[in-house]
C-alpha cells in the first residue's frame, strides 16, 4: 500500500492528501499558477512578452509538467485556466508567438489541425527534423540519454581493460548498453 502524504497546497493552501512524496499542489491549475520555472522572454507579441516554461520540455519543444502521476501540456492548461473552460480532444492551442514553450494566455488561441496547418503556411514554417516524431536525436540531445559523448569515448577507447559488467556499474547503466556502445551499434556518431 502506498504511503499517504498530507500537506497544504502551496498555491491556494487547501489541504491535500497524495501518494506522491514530491507533490505540493492540489491541482494542475495551482501548479501552473505557482510555477517558479517560468521565464519572461524579451519577445513581445500582442503587446506582452512570452512566458516560457523551462523545466520539462518534450523533444518537440513543448513544455509540460507532471501532477499526480499525469502529464499535462503546459500551454493547453494555461489556455484552459485563462478562459475558464476545458478543451475537447480535437481542439488545438495555437501560439501567436510561434514559441512552443510559451504559456502566456495572451499568445494562445484555440483552433484545430487545419488552423494550425494554415498558420504554418502563412508564416512559412515547416516542421524541422527535430520537431517530428520520427526524429532520431543523437547522444546528449536525446532526453533518454544517460551518458555523455565523453563518457562513450572513455568506454570505447580508455576502459578496454574492464569488463562490460564493471563499466556498467561504474556509469550506472545496463550491461547491454555498454555492449552496444563497444560494438558500435549505438552512439555511432561518436
Amino acid at each position: 500500500m502506498d504511503r499517504l502524504f498530507k500537506r497544504k497546497c502551496r498555491c491556494c493552501l487547501v489541504s491535500l492528501s497524495t501518494t506522491a512524496p514530491t507533490e505540493y499542489y492540489c491541482s494542475p491549475e495551482c501548479k501552473l499558477k505557482n510555477n517558479n520555472t517560468v521565464n519572461i522572454s524579451t519577445d513581445i507579441v500582442n503587446g506582452s512578452r512570452c512566458h516560457e516554461m523551462t523545466t520539462h520540455v518534450w523533444p518537440n519543444g513543448y513544455a509540460y509538467f507532471n501532477h499526480d502521476k499525469k502529464r499535462y501540456a503546459a500551454h493547453r492548461l494555461s489556455w484552459e485556466i485563462a478562459n475558464g473552460c476545458s478543451l475537447k480532444d480535437d481542439e488545438w492551442i495555437l501560439h501567436a508567438c510561434d514559441n512552443p514553450k510559451c504559456v502566456n494566455p495572451d499568445h494562445l488561441r484555440s483552433g484545430n489541425a487545419k488552423d494550425n496547418a494554415k498558420d504554418r503556411e502563412v508564416r512559412n514554417r515547416r516542421p524541422t527534423r527535430s520537431a517530428t516524431r520520427s526524429a532520431k536525436l543523437q547522444g546528449t540531445k536525446s532526453h533518454l540519454s544517460k551518458l555523455t559523448e565523453q563518457q562513450v569515448r572513455e568506454i570505447r577507447y580508455e576502459l578496454t581493460h574492464l569488463s562490460n559488467n564493471e563499466i556498467s556499474k561504474l556509469y550506472h547503466t545496463g550491461v547491454s548498453n555498454i555492449e552496444h556502445i563497444r560494438a558500435g551499434r549505438t552512439w555511432k556518431h561518436v
